[in-house]
């Protein structure tokens, strides 16, 4: 039935083929996350390995002159380094401590963008690794994280992996987003990947052995806390208990300052360095205020605080707070609050307009 390359002919399937209504990523075999444009290769782990000096790539010191197995910079199908990336070093601990002892299951659990994601991108990053994102919903099937057959120009259908089990069979990393976004029933097709069996694919009959250097993580929020997002599951615990766990929180103040510094510096080249940083500093401490009154919006005094401030949205305000500073007949740091904060209500940006002025009071850009 099979040729030789792993296509069948059309004619010999017994039922009309239809191509499944699956992302296109997906059905034409290309890299989810990472670079989009990059082509699934055969062996997308075939890039020179290099020693990844962690003090360097990760920007701390003090870990001495520790050593990672990576790879060589360039590599087509690792995410695309962020130099500003500050990486906690409770983060960073979880993170190397996971990496270190070979585990192959990492769920991350954290409110929204609290930077669950980009820490497993920033790694990857740094050590030069394939790291495949899949976003996941709850209408996902066999076909996206097995594969599909994909019809030929030549009349015959040939066997095309998933990023999933590319990744099962050459190495490298899968980032399953928003992990209880996924059906829980969908989730399960997963357990013998998450635990390092060999996998059948059912449509070709072939056997596929792990590669010893498959890492899968998870991402999701919490689910029963204030930061739960409406309409997720919560998985099956045989799935659960295949991962370690790791919970991540906004970045501390002083960390977090010295993000938005950097932000605020890609476009003020200018400002005395004392001025940024009390700027930088000043939005933190809102931001701060922002996600305690949103985890306590049960009191009526919080009710306006629907969502919290991510550092994302913190560091747009920084730098729409600059370009504004000299915006007339506005105050360019509540202005520009209103043009960063996208999905906040009018009722709650009223609300942190009243927090800018009690937190910082005056709120003019010096420059």
């Amino acid at each position: 039935m099979f040729n030789s390359d792993n296509s069948v002919p059309v004619r010999s399937m017994s039922v009309n083929f239809k191509l499944p209504k699956v992302a296109g990523a997906m059905a034409l075999g290309l890299a989810v996350g990472a670079n989009a444009t990059q082509t699934l290769t055969s062996n997308h782990m075939d890039h020179p390995e290099a020693k990844i000096a962690v003090s360097t790539a990760f920007n701390l010191p003090d870990v001495g002159g520790m050593e990672l197995a990576g790879m060589a910079p360039g590599n087509p199908f690792a995410p695309k380094l962020n130099p500003d990336y500050v990486f906690a070093l409770d983060r960073f601990r979880d993170m190397l401590t996971f990496w270190v002892m070979g585990y192959r299951a990492l769920k991350i659990i954290g409110d929204p963008a609290a930077g669950k994601t980009s820490i497993v991108e920033q790694w990857h990053a740094r050590m030069g690794m394939p790291l495949f994102i899949i976003g996941c919903h709850e209408n996902m099937t066999e076909t996206d994280f097995i594969g599909q057959f994909v019809p030929q120009a030549n009349g015959t259908l040939k066997w095309v992996d998933s990023p999933v089990m590319s990744a099962y069979r050459h190495g490298g990393s899968v980032l399953l987003d928003e992990w209880n976004n996924l059906n829980p029933n969908a989730a399960t097709m997963l357990n013998a990947m998450l635990e390092g069996y060999t996998v059948t694919i059912p449509q070709t009959g072939e056997v596929v052995v792990p590669h010893p250097k498959v890492r899968f993580y998870a991402t999701q929020n919490p689910i029963d806390g204030k930061t739960a997002v409406q309409g997720r599951y919560v998985q099956d615990a045989a799935s659960d208990d295949r991962f370690m766990e790791m919970e991540v929180d906004y970045l501390p103040a002083d960390l977090e300052t010295k993000v938005v510094v950097a932000a605020i510096r890609k476009f003020d080249k200018k400002s005395e360095q004392s001025v940024v940083e009390t700027t930088a500093s000043n939005l933190v401490k809102v931001a701060n205020e922002i996600r305690k009154k949103f985890r306590a919006n049960e009191l009526v005094e919080n009710a306006a605080y629907h969502k919290p401030m991510s550092t994302r949205v913190l560091t747009r305000w920084a730098q729409l707070q600059y370009a504004y500073r000299n915006a007339k007949g506005v105050d360019p740091t509540i202005y520009s609050m209103h043009k960063a904060f996208s999905g906040a209500s009018a009722e709650m940006k009223t609300a942190v307009e009243q927090l800018i002025e009690r937190t910082i009071g005056n709120t003019t850009y010096a420059s």
